[in-house]
């Protein structure tokens, strides 16, 4: 997995396990609303540390994926999007900003095995 410079972050207010799909992918739910993104739109996964030692799983859209999250996040701001893996929800969060870069941070609170999990089942992949 090839290793992202730039990342936005969500406000991380729980956490839950993920296991690989079949498909991949990532999907953000804001409401009864859910944007799904195919693996095939996904430019890159990496799991990286925060600053302050945590784990965190970036996930890089493709150009149409980047507009997309930019005009979502833009019209959720102040509130809860949901960030689905392999159809569980890995993270509950309140929007702070749009995100315009197409990188999504999706903090881990069970360490590097877990985010490591959870890259893998947006790939695809076993975990």
């Amino acid at each position: 997995m090839r290793r992202l410079l730039a990342a936005a972050t969500l406000a991380t207010t729980a956490l839950a396990a993920a296991a690989a799909s079949a498909g991949g992918g990532l999907a953000l739910r804001d409401g009864g609303a859910r944007h799904v993104w195919a693996v095939e739109r996904i430019e890159g996964v990496a799991v990286d540390r925060t600053p302050g030692g945590g784990w965190r799983v970036i996930v890089r859209l493709d150009a149409d994926g980047a507009r997309e999250l930019s005009t979502l996040t833009a019209r959720r701001i102040g509130h809860p999007l949901a960030i689905e893996v392999a159809g569980s929800v890995v993270s509950r969060a309140v929007v702070r900003d749009r995100i315009a870069g197409g990188a999504v941070a999706i903090p881990v609170a069970g360490g590097e095995a877990e985010a490591r999990r959870i890259a893998a089942a947006i790939l695809g992949e076993p975990g």
